[in-house]
């Protein structure tokens, strides 16, 4: 059983933990294997993030201010989860329209070849 310190103290290593991810070095290559570690990740300290949150002991008289909190917290993380979806889909839609353009430029060069 994890003591409250305990608990507290992993929160904050969590929290740090995810501030800290949210940083990217520079000059390092930002592939599709990099972001999928990244996305990895942040999943992995959400899942961390919630056992933690459960393993609180709660009163009677908190847990409907637990259960509101945690909506909140809930809803948050869904806003962040629809950002970025709509970011890797930005991304795509970018990464696509280049795919078209060097098929085009690959196919102005070497019309012999078809």
């Amino acid at each position: 059983m994890l003591k409250t310190i305990q608990t507290e103290s992993t929160t904050e290593i969590l929290q740090m933990s995810r501030d800290l991810s949210g940083i990217v070095n520079f000059p390092a290559v930002n592939t599709i294997n990099l972001q999928y570690i990244q996305r990895r990740f942040r999943h992995r300290i959400i899942h961390l993030e919630d056992r933690v949150q459960s393993l609180k002991p709660v009163g009677d008289e908190d847990k409907g201010a637990q259960g509101v909190m945690k909506l909140h917290h809930l809803e948050g993380r869904l806003n962040e989860v629809n950002l970025e979806k709509l970011r890797l889909t930005e991304e795509n839609e970018r990464i696509y329209a280049k795919l078209v353009d060097l098929r085009k430029v690959w196919a102005a060069l070497t019309p012999s070849l078809k």
